[in-house]
């Protein structure tokens, strides 16, 4: 499996591929052994980058619940004008919202529990609370997800929760540090709740911003339908639960 620490490797292959690339042409006749080196580099480059990219993607959003009446789930997610390697921190970020049929403090109580995300998010495998007490600000939960290549295993903090209003926390998963935020407010339907996730990218990956960003954007959106389907009345568990992350690339094309 890829560490962080192969961040720096992955880059280097990407730069020799780039330079082989750039030598291939002008040599071509000269030296067309070039192209030949240069194919498989620039292949494996894009495998190895591929198979990080998919790896250090978020892997989680953030008692029964009474039966409400059955609406509609709707969903936005909204585009982000943030320019490419605008910072050297390379952050992006990924927001939109869905509308529940439940009350405020139902879907509150419901997504503050991390251990309720295995009922409709087919990625987790498992979610430990490492703190004792009840769940707010300050708790940290061990939640385990599925990879292209077996498993990894990611610790959040919930920074921030204010009851019925907003859940904040952070999480590093390999070089990515992710930040954000889920709101909850009211709305004659239920319940409108909205996501802002800040991803500040390793150097290796920020080459692949946008595409990052534009998976992520299509995972969360079909992560939070998929909660508000689940809370809706009659919904079965798995009819409802989001599809694994390698079919998100299919979706996102």
């Amino acid at each position: 499996m890829l560490r962080v620490g192969s961040h720096r490797w992955v880059s280097s292959v990407g730069v020799a591929a780039g330079g082989m690339g750039l030598a291939a042409e002008p040599l071509r006749f000269a030296a067309p052994w070039v192209y030949t080196v240069y194919g498989p580099l620039l292949w494996l480059w894009f495998g190895l980058a591929g198979v990080m990219l998919l790896r250090l993607l978020p892997g989680t959003a953030t008692g029964p619940v009474p039966p409400v009446p059955q609406q509609p789930v709707t969903t936005t997610a909204a585009t982000s004008s943030a320019p490419l390697g605008e910072t050297m921190r390379a952050e992006r970020a990924l927001h939109g919202s869905v509308l529940i049929a439940a009350p405020v403090m139902e879907v509150f109580a419901f997504v503050a529990d991390e251990r309720n995300e295995l009922r409709y998010n087919r990625q987790v495998q498992s979610v430990q609370k490492l703190t004792p007490g009840p769940i707010g600000s300050g708790t940290r939960w061990r939640i385990t997800t599925a990879a292209p290549v077996g498993t990894r295993t990611v610790e959040l903090l919930i920074s921030e929760s204010v009851p019925g209003r907003r859940i904040s926390s952070s999480s590093r998963i390999g070089g990515m540090h992710i930040d954000g935020t889920v709101s909850f407010r009211s709305h004659p339907l239920g319940t409108e709740l909205s996501w802002r996730w800040t991803l500040q990218l390793p150097r290796s990956l920020r080459p692949l911003a946008p595409l990052i960003w534009r998976i992520g954007q299509h995972r969360e959106a079909r992560i939070w339908a998929s909660l508000g389907s689940y809370l809706a009345p009659g919904a079965e568990d798995s009819a409802h639960r989001s599809p694994l992350p390698w079919n998100w690339i299919r979706h996102a094309n």
